[in-house]
């Protein structure tokens, strides 16, 4: 959700991310995840204006720091 973050993550999305288990990550805002904040923010209006986004390329940081690309769909939940 916009104001929450991250509600469900399954092993595979931890791994892409270099985290040991959901449960590790869950407790992280989402905005963690985003290479840059404003990228976070932009999406976040789109998903408050519209309801939702449609394959947006997001540059996103692992818990090393690497850096990397995601394409990515959202809808929000109330």
């Amino acid at each position: 959700t916009p104001e929450r973050g991250l509600v469900y993550v399954n092993q595979a999305f931890a791994r892409m991310f270099g985290y040991a288990s959901p449960e590790e990550m869950l407790v992280l805002t989402s905005g963690m995840l985003y290479e840059d904040p404003d990228r976070r923010e932009q999406l976040k209006r789109q998903i408050t204006a519209h309801g939702f986004f449609v394959n947006e390329e997001v540059r996103f940081r692992r818990r090393d720091g690497a850096v990397f690309w995601g394409l990515v769909s959202s809808t929000g939940i109330p």
